[in-house]
């Protein structure tokens, strides 16, 4: 597929989108991060069975649950009104997958958050959103492996030989709980309840510890003698130097996205509670 431009974006925009410039600029910063997300103008059919053509997001972006990263399938809409009105967000499994329905996942797969229903631009955008997203999907994962013939039946040993093995039927309604299909790790692999990450990003869960704040260019620096780089490694060490800045700026804005999420999931408590 080939590569869409800004260019092409504002052309594929500007027949239909109010605020072209501000949408073209959050899907730009999504992708320079989030690289499986692609742009594709496409009809969304509202519930009322009115159609609209509309730009979207899709693909992967990665989250991390107990410990593994997993590639959890999007599509994201966004409104000709964005960015004063939130996207229309769905997870889309694929042929081995199946939809895990919660607070914020309904059967049809899309997705209910504070982030989308207290939307407030310039405060949120489409990039904080994904990051909203990440952070949601490793506490709760929004897919899992549709289950097999083989994985139907799982049989538990009897390891204290007072009888035979025990049968544990999976689900309900033939699907999968997660929890449920640790019972026997050799016969359902946890690692095949999820579509697996080839390129592992950076998990939106940062936690830096004081020997990891000092990154790989600061660390390679030595500011000792008097000797100076010559001009191409001066070149080379301004660039690292910037790069490593561009991942702390990036990092610094997820802290921030997060602590926004936290605190609007808190103040959703404290309301409840009153």
């Amino acid at each position: 597929m080939a590569t869409v431009t800004a260019n092409m974006l504002k052309k594929m925009l500007s027949q239909k989108y109010k605020y072209v410039d501000l949408t073209v600029e959050a899907i730009n910063n999504v992708r320079s991060q989030y690289y499986d997300l692609k742009p594709v103008m496409d009809t969304y059919v509202f519930n009322d069975g009115s159609c609209r053509t509309m730009m979207s997001l899709q693909g992967t972006v990665p989250a991390t649950y107990r410990g593994r990263v997993y590639n959890i399938p999007l599509r994201l809409w966004i409104l000709d009104t964005y960015p004063y009105n939130p996207p229309i967000c769905f997870v889309k499994p694929n042929s081995t997958m199946m939809i895990k329905t919660g607070k914020h996942i309904d059967a049809n797969g899309k997705i209910y958050l504070p982030y989308l229903h207290e939307w407030k631009h310039p405060k949120m955008d489409l990039y904080g959103l994904i990051q909203v997203l990440i952070v949601t999907f490793g506490e709760e994962p929004p897919v899992f492996a549709r289950p097999t013939a083989e994985s139907l039946l799982l049989r538990t040993e009897d390891t204290s030989g007072q009888g035979p093995a025990s049968t544990i039927t999976i689900g309900n309604q033939g699907t999968v709980e997660p929890e449920q299909s640790k019972i026997q790790q050799t016969e359902f692999d946890e690692s095949k309840q999820f579509c697996t990450l080839s390129t592992p990003e950076t998990s939106p869960e940062v936690v830096i510890s004081a020997p990891e704040m000092l990154t790989p260019a600061l660390a390679s620096l030595s500011f000792c003698g008097s000797t100076l780089p010559d001009p191409e490694e001066s070149v080379l060490m301004r660039q690292k130097l910037q790069l490593e800045i561009d991942v702390l700026q990036r990092q610094k804005k997820v802290l921030a996205i997060q602590e926004e999420y936290y605190s609007i999931k808190l103040r959703r408590l404290v309301e409840d509670d009153e």
